[in-house]
């Protein structure tokens, strides 16, 4: 939909169009127009790419929620998070990607805070000694969820039961199958399948990780036994919002069950 048929509608019709279009020419003028309700359609499911802190802190308590859990704010920081009240803190650690978080951030957290983080952010500076210290709960979501370049593959594969990925020749005769079988494009060597992300290019699983068009994305562990309900890897399928190139060195398994395939990594397209 363009801006002048945008205009030409009624305060109930554009709620519709914030909430079911794609509006990639709305900005900030077009926002600040709004009322209050149709700005918290906007923050909901229109990718606000030019929302910066300035804007941020003008929203209402709940605006500033609905932000934190929809929108990437690249520019959020350890002061912002200080500035927020718990339950948008609580979004921000399930929602936005926070790199700047140390072992001191971490240690100042509630334990609720904890186990949120633990399953959502990526902590690269996570050793084994931290590690040994969390409660067993803790050590469960840190085993499953972060990568852990220190802890020993093998165990971890004798952990979660883990198998070995297939061989070339079977990856590719499952590629072919599975292209074969929902009527996707498939080159000899890649696969081109879809993912679902949402306005702002986050997946259907962790919800910090933003998607961009032309990267390369790899996931660290896989389960390549489809028998096996605990995945890991990526989830590629036949339909979907958003296109994907999985090279055949990257394939992981098929579902048997369902249309869905783990995968080691892909592009996005």
């Amino acid at each position: 939909m363009d801006k002048s048929v945008y205009e030409n509608l009624n305060n109930h019709r554009k709620e519709y169009a914030l909430i079911h279009q794609s509006l990639t020419w709305f900005d900030k003028n077009d926002f600040e127009k709004l009322t209050i309700q149709q700005m918290l359609y906007a923050i909901r499911n229109q990718n606000l790419s030019w929302f910066k802190r300035n804007d941020f802190e003008k929203l209402t308590k709940f605006q500033k929620e609905y932000a934190l859990h929809s929108q990437s704010l690249t520019w959020f920081e350890r002061n912002d998070f200080k500035k927020i009240d718990e339950v948008q803190q609580r979004y921000a650690l399930q929602y936005q990607n926070l790199s700047w978080v140390n072992r001191k951030d971490f240690e100042k957290l509630t334990s609720f805070q904890k186990t949120v983080i633990l399953k959502n952010q990526n902590l690269s500076w996570f050793t084994r000694y931290d590690f040994e210290n969390r409660p067993k709960f803790q050590k469960d979501y840190i085993l499953e969820y972060q990568n852990l370049p220190w802890f020993n593959k093998k165990i971890l594969g004798m952990f979660h039961g883990v198998h070995k990925k297939r061989t070339k020749e079977q990856c590719l005769k499952e590629m072919k199958m599975y292209a074969e079988e929902y009527n996707l494009k498939f080159d000899g060597e890649c696969l081109f399948a879809f993912r679902n992300h949402d306005t702002v290019g986050r997946g259907m699983f962790n919800k910090t990780i933003f998607y961009k068009r032309g990267k390369y994305y790899r996931d660290w562990h896989l389960d390549a036994n489809e028998l096996n309900k605990n995945s890991f890897g990526l989830g590629i399928f036949p339909e979907g919002n958003t296109p994907v190139k999985v090279h055949v060195d990257d394939w992981g398994c098929s579902m048997p069950t369902t249309n869905k395939c783990r995968v080691w990594a892909f592009t996005v397209l």
